[in-house]
């Protein structure tokens, strides 16, 4: 679950980074547009959230029929059967993220954003992302408790001048 919700992080990360243009009209979606966001997409990492994707559809599968031992045999040689099928169909997430993209920022940004993620120093941003991220987890842990205990001793402090004890 950690990871999973880290490789949707870095997805929204790597939106973000792809520049402010995100808020300009950007005209139609052209397949120049398209292919430069799907450089973005794939040179910024975004598509490894989609590959964490994957395994929750067997999961989610396996949960709804292990109620039933006697298939769980069967059922496990079938979802690694199928599993090449779902693997494709990411190519299909691909394909969105990228329209999507290109909807959102010009031909010109979408091309100096492939370009960074093309370069060395975006490459090496991507290959720290996922370390990043994992740190940054846990340091926002640590940030959403220490500004809780500091929001209930001031939330504390201040009903107790209005007569209450929490």
């Amino acid at each position: 679950m950690k990871r999973t919700a880290i490789h949707v992080a870095a997805a929204v990360v790597a939106f973000t980074l792809a520049g402010p243009a995100f808020a300009q009209d950007t005209g139609s979606i052209t397949p120049a547009k398209v292919e430069a966001a799907r450089q973005i997409v794939t040179g910024s990492g975004m598509d490894r959230s989609f590959e964490a994707l994957v395994p929750t559809f067997a999961q989610r599968i396996k949960q709804t029929y292990v109620t039933r031992p006697e298939v769980t045999k069967d059922l496990d040689e079938v979802l690694a059967q199928v599993q090449p099928s779902i693997e494709s169909k990411k190519d299909d997430l691909v394909d969105t993220a990228s329209k999507i993209l290109a909807s959102r920022m010009t031909e010109a940004d979408l091309k100096a954003a492939a370009a960074f993620f093309g370069s060395d120093a975006g490459k090496a941003y991507v290959a720290a992302q996922p370390a990043v991220l994992d740190d940054l987890y846990l340091a926002m842990q640590d940030w959403t408790g220490r500004v809780f205990e500091e929001t209930m001793t001031q939330v504390r402090a201040e009903m107790a001048k209005r007569g209450h004890q929490l």
